[in-house]
């Protein structure tokens, strides 16, 4: 029984680094020879991408009349733990953050619409 190895098919496995690491074991037994090297290479690149994407979860998007207001509330001593400046205008919110943003955003005479 053959089937594709790449990459792709690699990653979309559920729980990749455990599948990675069963995967790997179960080449090692099935087979009496080594891995072959194109397949060894692929699986530690593989293992080396794991993680270096990841999702924080849910944000808020928070759009400002101009650049010059997202740069003064995100640099603010108070928001800038509770935000990140995302280029022209646009403020991220964590989800967890957002009453704590809220509140102080209200404080600067900033009122959310």
């Amino acid at each position: 029984m053959a089937w594709p190895l790449s990459a792709g098919s690699l990653l979309s496995a559920p729980d990749t680094k455990r599948a990675l690491k069963g995967f790997r074991c179960h080449l090692a037994q099935a087979s009496a020879q080594p891995l072959p090297r194109t397949a060894a290479t692929l699986l530690d690149d593989t293992q080396r991408r794991l993680g270096k994407a990841r999702e924080t979860g849910p944000v808020h998007l928070i759009e400002c009349a101009d650049d010059a207001l997202a740069a003064f509330l995100a640099g603010d001593r108070c928001l800038r733990a509770l935000c990140a400046h995302l280029g022209e205008r646009r403020l991220a919110v964590p989800g967890e953050k957002l009453p704590a943003f809220r509140k102080a955003l209200l404080a600067r005479g900033y009122p959310p619409a």
